[in-house]
């Protein structure tokens, strides 16, 4: 009866949209922290352009890693409470 549903390709789209699904809510949920990953991540990659980081690049992205740590602390507070 399901002989033609369940093939490899099927169970791909299924777990492509399972994955699509849970960045969906992730995303949601947790916005402040990705939108503070992307920074870090943004500093990191404009430190590098020149193979090396200095002093003030360090500071900057101590400082993006450190608010990206207390949006992690905010949401998860947040989301403990409900």
């Amino acid at each position: 009866m399901f002989d033609g549903w369940i093939t490899w390709t099927n169970v791909f789209y299924i777990l492509g949209l399972c994955l699509a699904t849970f960045g969906t809510i992730v995303s949601a949920k947790w916005r402040s922290v990705v939108k503070e990953a992307s920074d870090v991540f943004r500093a990191l990659d404009e430190a590098l352009e020149d193979g090396e980081i200095d002093s003030e690049e360090k500071e900057k992205i101590m400082k993006e890693i450190l608010q990206l740590g207390y949006a992690g602390v905010r949401a998860a507070w947040f989301i403990g409470k409900k």
